[in-house]
């Protein structure tokens, strides 16, 4: 997670020049309504960067990349994770999208079962933070008495 403000600082970690997904959380301009950028890289501290620049609208970067040398995110992986990420936060229509739709890689059926867990862990790591993108909106029980 990095504050639009720390990007210079986050730049000396390693980790973030690597291969990866981000998220770019803020508010619409419009009405104030939660808005996220989701996209992939293979150089995230680059595109953060560039993100910077060209896009006004966010404050916080939540930045998904791997720890595991031997088991780094290919760049059909992280475009795999985008594509799906973008079609469940659509879906589940809890923030407003700022971009296209993001293109489709292929990504072997083997492969999709790891990155469907990761996603499980991003949800999870994201609604922590206080980013519930891909959380359901769930409806109250409609009663008869408007007093309950």
């Amino acid at each position: 997670m990095i504050p639009r403000n720390k990007i210079d600082d986050v730049g000396k970690r390693s980790e973030v020049k690597s291969v990866g997904v981000n998220f770019l959380f803020g508010e619409d301009d419009d009405d104030a309504n939660p808005k996220v950028y989701i996209g992939e890289a293979e150089n995230c501290f680059e595109r953060l960067k560039q993100h910077n620049r060209d896009k006004d609208f966010w404050d916080v970067a939540v930045i998904i990349v791997t720890n595991n040398k031997q088991n780094q995110f290919t760049k059909s992986d992280v475009k795999f994770l985008e594509r799906t990420s973008y079609e469940i936060a659509l879906e589940r229509n809890r923030y407003k999208l700022d971009q296209t739709v993001p293109a489709s890689s292929f990504v072997p059926e083997w492969r999709q079962y790891d990155l469907y867990d990761i996603l499980k862990t991003i949800k999870l790591l994201l609604s922590t933070l206080g980013y519930p993108l891909f959380e359901e909106i769930r409806k109250t029980k409609e009663t008869d008495d408007p007093d309950i």
